[in-house]
């Protein structure tokens, strides 16, 4: 039995706002999520014309209709900033008339089906820096990381993994034996750690085979081990990776508990550890971190912690709108996206 897995199932009311999200919001952020996709790949995103147009069409009668609630204390402002020698730079009312008119004329002269590039500016970079993109008169932030932000399911062994979860929540039983089947699920060899780890997995009346066993490369391939629901796999989702090749975490992005929760580290020697990253390129700095934290714990950060992710390394995306977000995981090298969900 695995019940125990299903702790990190959302409560009843989060399943039913998440339900009753307005499909307007959806739609809004979806669409600037696939343009940031997009641009991340170098390429134009095709919409329809219509639309783009009809997008347009209401920021321009929205400003209307702002001025026209404005009226009299917008010119006296107005008025009153010229005698002074400035100049306000808001359009009138009749200038605006004007250009929707235009823009509505346009929009029925295209014709449907029409296909146009759709474009924001581009406000983002790969260096984590929290970025605002402005979109229809909404703020949403974008955050990009390196894939090794998060322990790899895939390179990280059972003791650690089963660590790793009981930090992150799990009750100490469950966490060892979801520990263990999910290294069994991927790993090359043949030896169950516990119970039915190895496969055949019965899904929809029918079984699954892994032979000869491979890596994880799609989180819904774990819905093959029996207690694994959805709602653990968007818990394992949140919290590692399955992509790339590189089994350290990068500590830049991780918190001093977390760090020492994978490494097996006292929290002490996580913070020397912290500290001589951080000095260790001072010309004047003469710590090691061996005389820090002794031989056998220098080699397990080592081992297990890095600073830095390789080009050919994948990256996590993160846009966050009202009340909800869409994530994913892309490889730059070949312009790939690997996955796509909400939270």
């Amino acid at each position: 039995m695995m019940a125990y897995f299903f702790k990190q199932a959302p409560s009843a009311p989060a399943q039913l706002e998440r339900t009753l999200a307005h499909p307007i919001n959806w739609k809004k952020i979806s669409s600037v999520f696939n343009f940031v996709l997009f641009e991340m790949k170098g390429e134009p995103m095709a919409v329809d014309a219509r639309w783009e147009m009809e997008r347009k069409i209401v920021l321009v009668d929205q400003t209307r209709i702002s001025l026209g609630g404005s009226g009299a204390p917008i010119e006296n402002l107005r008025e009153m900033l010229s005698q002074m020698g400035f100049q306000l730079n808001i359009p009138d009312l009749s200038q605006v008339n004007k250009a929707l008119n235009a823009l509505q004329e346009e929009k029925v002269r295209i014709e449907r089906g029409t296909i146009s590039n759709f474009g924001l500016p581009k406000r983002y970079s790969l260096d984590n820096s929290p970025q605002t993109i402005a979109f229809d008169g909404e703020n949403y932030i974008l955050e990009i990381y390196p894939g090794n932000a998060k322990p790899n399911l895939n390179y990280i062994d059972q003791e650690d993994l089963e660590r790793y979860l009981i930090w992150l929540g799990i009750e100490d039983r469950a966490a060892e034996k979801l520990s263990q089947f999910l290294v069994d699920f991927h790993d090359e060899d043949r030896n169950a750690l516990a119970g039915n780890t190895e496969g055949p997995f019965q899904s929809d009346n029918r079984y699954i085979t892994k032979f000869p066993n491979r890596l994880i490369d799609r989180f819904d391939q774990l819905s093959y081990i029996p207690g694994i629901d959805a709602a653990m796999i968007n818990f394992l989702r949140r919290n590692f990776t399955i992509y790339g090749t590189d089994a350290r975490i990068n500590y830049k992005y991780n918190t001093p508990a977390g760090i020492a929760a994978y490494t097996e580290l006292q929290p002490a020697e996580v913070a020397a550890a912290l500290q001589y990253e951080k000095q260790k390129n001072d010309p004047l700095y003469n710590q090691t971190l061996v005389g820090l934290i002794g031989t056998d714990s220098a080699k397990k950060w080592n081992e297990k912690v890095t600073d830095s992710a390789s080009q050919d390394q994948p990256v996590h995306v993160v846009l966050k709108g009202k009340k909800i977000e869409l994530h994913a995981d892309y490889l730059p090298e070949r312009k790939k996206i690997l996955d796509v969900y909400m939270q």
